[in-house]
């Protein structure tokens, strides 16, 4: 059997920015960096994220990323296409005859390979009225020039609406309605492995998911407060305890970030906190929640 050439030892790199007012963020990230051969999921991904919060109810999120593969085979192209059918790579129906990765068209009969990639631009609107509830509204325009990616040389637009509800840090709703369109060819309603052409250029779906978090209440992490009656997360102690200090501008400079705002007042205020009431947590579990 022939060897896939995206096989290979793949980096990813990370960078990311925070403000001191905790209200702004940006994350740079290069995820499975190789060569880029043409190979199953061999995806060399780019992006980056700026997060910005308004107010506690309101914030956005604007997201950009670029997909690419090297010397992906050209449909275009008339050998191109015999080797594919012959069985002449690893791809091949002979060899994979469903989810093979998709070959290129390369806008040209005579190159036998090209690069193909894909870049979408995404904002995202959130607005949570309680720390159970989040409702988001999400576009995005995608273009696949080389219809790599979705099989078809187009462009796309899409929006979606959804809520996510938390019933507790375990049990999860995320309820969504999206519409997709493609700009420039029918591009939905088909069946590529088939051989039923695309025969139109929209799509919706509605939809539930419902996630589960192995999260436990009575060994809450950092990303869960839980108020069970009037015992309450350490970031909630932090802030009373705050409020009843002169704020000294260690503790203002280090934002929205409870752990270090903590260790900030205990070395000022020598301020201890109260503990938590693990059995009144366990028995009220639905008070916990993700923040």
């Amino acid at each position: 059997m022939l060897k896939d050439p995206g096989a290979q030892p793949s980096a990813t790199v990370g960078l990311r920015w925070t403000s001191d007012s905790g209200r702004d963020d940006i994350y740079l990230v290069a995820n499975s960096i190789n060569s880029g051969a043409w190979g199953y999921d061999n995806l060399q991904w780019l992006g980056g994220t700026y997060y910005h919060k308004f107010s506690d109810q309101w914030h956005i999120a604007i997201e950009t990323w670029n997909i690419h593969e090297f010397r992906v085979p050209n449909l275009d192209n008339p050998i191109a296409t015999a080797a594919i059918a012959n069985g002449g790579t690893p791809f091949s129906p002979q060899i994979m005859p469903f989810n093979a990765p998709s070959a290129a068209h390369c806008g040209n009969t005579t190159a036998l390979t090209c690069t193909a990639d894909e870049q979408s631009f995404l904002l995202y609107v959130n607005y949570s009225p309680n720390k159970l509830n989040n409702f988001t509204f999400r576009t995005e325009f995608l273009m696949d020039p080389e219809g790599q990616r979705t099989g078809v040389v187009t462009n796309y637009v899409d929006a979606a609406l959804g809520w996510q509800h938390w019933f507790s840090p375990q049990i999860e709703v995320r309820p969504e309605v999206a519409y997709y369109r493609s700009l420039n060819a029918n591009a939905f309603n088909g069946n590529a492995n088939a051989g039923i052409p695309p025969s139109r250029n929209w799509a919706s779906q509605p939809g539930v998911r419902l996630p589960i978090s192995a999260q436990l209440c009575h060994h809450p992490p950092p990303s869960i407060r839980c108020r069970c009656g009037q015992d309450r997360g350490r970031d909630e102690r932090a802030q009373d305890t705050a409020e009843g200090t002169k704020n000294p501008p260690e503790y203002k400079r280090l934002g929205r970030n409870p752990a270090a705002k903590w260790g900030v007042l205990q070395a000022k205020t020598g301020a201890k906190p109260r503990p938590y009431d693990q059995a009144a947590c366990r028995r009220r579990s639905w008070a916990c929640r993700y923040v």
